[in-house]
């Protein structure tokens, strides 16, 4: 018994000293890992490298094109950051403000002309705008109502039946116009009314676009408060009813509260606010002392930029809201968007010397142009997957440090704007799951769209552009052609899919395959 117990208690202590000598080899592999993590990382802070880490040595003539593509992308990172961070500020403000606050009824009324330019439009939706004009609530004998129209002798006879018709049953004031040389798209026709018109203040008012009774009370008493110029926030209403549509609505009402009305809460005296063209209220004297609108496709930008270059006030009011038709599918969407940011493009090249001479401060001059310079970074998704397939191919597991810090803080400023947009869309009475599914859909047509953004704002450069018709209503359902870029873009993204799957560069393979994906999905929805 007693040769049995040493024997179980030698036994006993190998197994334990086994388990230790385990134990220890663990806890020093442990501290071995612990040591290389660390060393990797202070490497990586520390590497002097220009390409980062990669596997491998990356070729010689890789090396240029690395820096470039770095410097190229940082530089969009760094705008993103700031654009991002600028609508995050314009939000704080749309939340610490009250909807309904106003600034009560004006002390007088001034003598205003309702100017509706009209051009190829349905005649239900002229008949719709003239009877929205005759239900406001400002004395019917203050206000006249001209409707100018560049439609043919047949279109403009129908029209001013109408008008006349309205006129005789309402007791207003009101005449149709013909311009006979319809030059200078919108901004001519304004013009042409106001030449005509005998108010003191100028309210122009797109025909697809509705105001509350009481618009031209409130817009008189900012009037009274010194602006120039004001206007109204619009929400969507879609002429046909879809998914798309819908998507549409949702992200458009919730960017208008946000970007415009929330931007012009916080910059009341200083920095740049931009009045829609949709609807607006100028003062006949300052649109006179600008030169009136501009002869070009971007007329509301051009305006609202004159009268703050001349010491102007715009405002945006908070108390009402238009409501406006708006795009109902993927082409019309575009359209809409190239226009928008070809304007900008524009903008930018007639006014950029002038605006830096100006006697604005630098503050102003920077919001500005940041302003004008934003519907390229909407190009930061669509041109982050090539550069993603690009450091794949050449083996770089991490960017250089400075890009990765700036892709971390953009990816937190959007989790924080996507919180934004969610929370102001409950606040306008959309749930959150209505919210975030409109947000996925706009994100990829907004993908797909970044394409043709980025190439007309680049085009609109270097030249003014023809006016690009967005089509709505019954309208935008007959257009079905126009998507070339995008079948070029999806066969791109297909045939990279396909040579880097056979080449074996799989983390390239699954970014090209995104963008396919994206690219279909969207021609889907577009048909």
């Amino acid at each position: 018994m007693p040769l049995n117990i040493t024997s179980s208690l030698d036994g006993l202590m190998d197994k334990v000293g086994s388990n230790m000598t385990m134990v220890l080899y663990q806890f020093n592999h442990y501290i071995d890992v612990e040591k290389n993590t660390l060393q990797n990382i202070s490497t990586y802070i520390n590497n002097s490298s220009p390409v980062g880490v990669a596997v491998g040595h990356p070729a010689g003539y890789a090396i240029p094109m690395l820096i470039i593509i770095y410097a190229i992308y940082s530089v969009l990172l760094a705008l993103s950051a700031i654009q991002v961070l600028i609508i995050l500020h314009s939000g704080v403000y749309l939340f610490r403000s009250d909807r309904g606050e106003g600034r009560g009824r004006p002390r007088t009324r001034p003598f205003v002309s309702i100017i509706i330019p009209v051009k190829n439009e349905a005649m239900d939706v002229v008949e719709k705008a003239i009877r929205n004009v005759t239900g406001l609530s400002y004395p019917k004998d203050r206000y006249e109502v001209l409707v100018v129209s560049d439609d043919g002798p047949e279109t403009f006879s129908k029209i001013k039946s109408l008008v006349d018709k309205y006129a005789e049953l309402y007791g207003i004031k009101m005449a149709a116009v013909n311009r006979t040389r319809p030059v200078g798209y919108k901004g001519g026709a304004i013009n042409y009314g106001v030449k005509l018109a005998r108010g003191e203040l100028i309210m122009v008012l797109d025909a697809d676009t509705e105001v509350p009774s009481d618009y031209l009370e409130h817009a008189v008493s900012y009037i009274e408060a010194g602006y120039d110029m004001v206007g109204a926030v619009y929400r969507g209403r879609p002429a046909i009813p879809s998914a798309t549509s819908k998507a549409i609505k949702v992200v458009y009402d919730v960017f208008n509260e946000i970007i415009i009305l929330g931007r012009f809460l916080s910059r009341r005296n200083w920095g740049f606010s931009m009045v829609m063209g949709t609807n607006f209220v100028v003062r006949r004297e300052a649109l006179m002392r600008v030169g009136g609108l501009c002869h070009c496709t971007a007329d509301d930008m051009d305006l609202s930029l004159k009268i703050k270059m001349s010491g102007g006030k715009v405002a945006i009011m908070r108390e009402v809201t238009a409501v406006s038709e708006v795009t109902s599918t993927y082409m019309a969407l575009k359209a809409q968007n190239i226009r928008w940011s070809s304007n900008d493009s524009i903008i930018l090249r007639r006014y950029a010397g002038r605006i830096l001479r100006s006697k604005m401060s630098i503050v102003d001059k920077m919001d500005l142009m940041l302003w004008l310079t934003k519907y390229p970074l909407l190009s930061l998704g669509g041109l982050s997957i090539f550069i993603s397939i690009i450091l794949s191919v050449f083996g770089i597991i991490l960017p250089p440090l400075y890009v990765l810090v700036l892709e971390g803080i953009n990816m937190a400023l959007l989790v924080g704007f996507l919180g934004l947009m969610i929370a102001t869309a409950r606040k306008m009475g959309y749930p959150i799951h209505t919210t975030i599914i409109s947000l996925a859909t706009m994100s990829v047509m907004g993908f797909s769209i970044s394409f043709a953004i980025l190439y007309h704002y680049i085009e609109a450069m270097f030249k003014d552009l023809e006016w690009i018709y967005t089509p709505k209503g019954s309208k935008a359902m007959l257009q079905v052609n126009g998507l070339l870029m995008e079948k070029i873009l999806t066969a791109i993204f297909i045939v990279l899919s396909i040579a880097l799957f056979i080449m074996g560069y799989y983390m390239a393979f699954i970014y090209s395959s995104v963008g396919a994906i994206i690219m279909i999905l969207t021609m889907r929805r577009a048909r």
